[in-house]
């Protein structure tokens, strides 16, 4: 019966990997309205609640509907985001009072991507800003939770997905206090 909000969804894959294991109960929201047709579309046995939005600028209506959630995922969005932007959204999150939130982000270990990867995501992503973070940053967006470093992802050379060639990812799990046993 958990609830997930999950922010910066893309196509869906994996809020439907999370249907199809048992979670029906989950709100799934990306800025581009591109991707969220994309994930109606190739979703549509599952009933996943897929809306154009950011937490950046939340409609009251979607606020409500979050206001309840156990769980808040944010796979690589919060690195799209400057540090003001990010300080807003972490404002956002931490008010609907979720019991964990699971991040996965561009991290600083990839020292090469500004010289030689950026171009490769610019050309794909054209003016899409990346911000790259650490575990110390990361914590203090959310200083009520404890965090978990859960994956650290060294670059790859995979040709099935971009981001991996571009830079290293850390994924970072973190408990609300208010609810640590």
């Amino acid at each position: 019966n958990s609830s997930i909000v999950s922010s910066g969804c893309g196509t869906g894959q994996k809020e439907a990997e999370l249907y199809r294991a048992g979670y029906h109960n989950i709100i799934a929201f990306d800025f581009s309205k591109t991707a969220i047709s994309m994930a109606k579309a190739s979703n549509r046995d599952a009933k996943i609640d897929f809306q154009v939005n950011n937490t950046l600028n939340m409609t009251k209506g979607l606020r409500k509907k979050m206001s309840k959630s156990d769980v808040w995922v944010d796979w690589m969005s919060m690195h799209n985001m400057n540090r003001e932007q990010q300080v807003k959204s972490a404002k956002q999150i931490t008010s609907l009072d979720p019991h964990f939130l699971i991040f996965r982000t561009f991290s600083k270990l990839d020292p090469e991507y500004k010289q030689k990867r950026r171009g490769l995501l610019d050309s794909i992503l054209p003016g899409i800003y990346r911000h790259f973070s650490n575990l110390e940053e990361i914590k203090t967006l959310f200083p009520n939770y404890s965090a978990i470093k859960l994956l650290n992802d060294k670059p790859k050379s995979s040709k099935k997905f971009i981001d991996a060639r571009a830079a290293a990812k850390i994924t970072v799990l973190m408990i609300n206090m208010k609810y640590k046993v």
